[in-house]
């Protein structure tokens, strides 16, 4: 299982989720909520367990 962080604005990381959900070897585990970064409000970040199928 891996942990991963992304950072970027919320409609970039939905794409990326939504690429990586239609991927036949990663299964997404769980994907958090968005977190706001200090000092900035374009971007957050998001936590995501992934593992290989």
């Amino acid at each position: 299982m891996l942990k991963i962080r992304f950072q970027g604005t919320k409609s970039d990381i939905q794409w990326l989720v939504n690429i990586l959900e239609q991927e036949e070897e990663i299964c997404i585990l769980q994907v958090s909520d968005a977190f706001v970064n200090k000092g900035t409000s374009r971007y957050v970040r998001v936590y995501a367990e992934v593992e290989k199928i």
